[in-house]
C-alpha cells in the first residue's frame, strides 16, 4: 500500500484507540468464518480503516461502499459500490457479507438514522454483525456547551460536516426500528487528542460514567 500523507497519518494518530476497536470487534465477528478467504466485509465510507482491515485480514474481501478515498482503492479481488447514502437511488443489498462496518459516517447524513441501518442490514447474511461507531452527542463536555447556550446536544457544532449526532438511547432506537439485534453497546473516551486536556479525558475514561464518554461503539446484529 501506498505511504501515507501528513493529513492521513495525523488522523490515524488521533483515531488509533478507535480503530483499535473496530479491528478487535471484526475478529470476533468474523472468528466462525471456516476460512478468512471466506471472509466478506463490507465498510461504508471507505478510509483509513479500510486499509487496516485488509491489513489485519489479508485474505479476506474487504469490499467498501459510499464515496471513494484514495487512501483505500479495492484490490484486486474487491469492488468500490458508488453510494451517496442519502439520495434516493442506491446500490441494491445482497445479503452476502458477515461483517458491515459504519464507523463515523451516520452523523454525516440527514436521512433517519433507522432507514440507514436498515439499508445496511440487508447487506448482511443472517447472524451478520453491523458494527457502527459514532460521537456521543451527550458526552460530557457537549452537554456543558448546551448548558452555556451554545447549542443543543445534537446540534453537533463546532464540526460543520455532522449533520446530526446521535445519544446511546436514539442510536439503540434507530438500531431496533430497522429491525436489528443490538448485541453490545460500548462508550470511551477513545479519541487521541494530542492537547493536554484531551490527553487527561482519555486517561479518565473509564472513572467516568459511560453516558458521558465521548464515543459511541454499537454492535448489531442481523437475526
Amino acid at each position: 500500500m501506498s505511504p501515507l500523507d501528513l493529513e492521513s497519518a495525523a488522523y490515524l494518530r488521533y483515531h488509533r484507540h478507535r480503530y483499535a476497536v473496530i479491528l478487535e470487534r471484526a475478529e470476533r465477528a468474523l472468528r466462525d468464518v471456516p476460512s478468512q478467504a471466506g471472509a466478506r466485509v463490507l465498510d461504508v465510507g471507505p478510509m483509513l480503516q479500510t486499509r487496516l482491515l485488509r491489513e489485519r485480514f489479508p485474505a479476506a474481501t474487504i469490499d467498501s461502499l459510499g464515496f471513494e478515498h484514495p487512501t483505500a482503492p479495492p484490490r484486486a479481488h474487491e469492488r468500490h459500490l458508488q453510494a451517496d447514502l442519502d439520495a434516493p437511488a442506491r446500490p441494491p443489498a445482497d445479503g452476502s457479507y458477515h461483517l458491515v462496518v459504519l464507523a463515523e459516517v451516520i452523523e454525516h447524513l440527514h436521512s433517519p438514522g433507522d432507514r440507514v441501518l436498515a439499508y445496511l442490514a440487508g447487506f448482511l447474511r443472517p447472524e451478520g454483525v453491523l458494527l457502527v461507531q459514532t460521537p456521543n452527542a451527550a458526552a460530557l463536555h457537549k452537554r456543558l456547551r448546551a448548558l452555556t447556550g451554545r447549542g443543543p446536544l445534537n446540534a453537533a457544532a463546532p464540526d460543520p460536516g455532522h449533520v446530526h449526532e446521535y445519544t446511546p438511547g436514539e442510536l439503540v432506537a434507530a438500531a431496533e426500528a430497522a429491525g436489528l439485534a443490538v448485541d453490545d453497546l460500548a462508550l470511551a473516551n477513545y479519541f487521541a487528542h494530542p492537547s493536554a486536556a484531551g490527553r487527561l479525558w482519555r486517561g479518565l475514561g473509564p472513572l467516568v460514567p459511560p453516558a458521558l464518554r465521548h464515543g459511541i461503539t454499537l454492535e448489531l446484529r442481523r437475526p
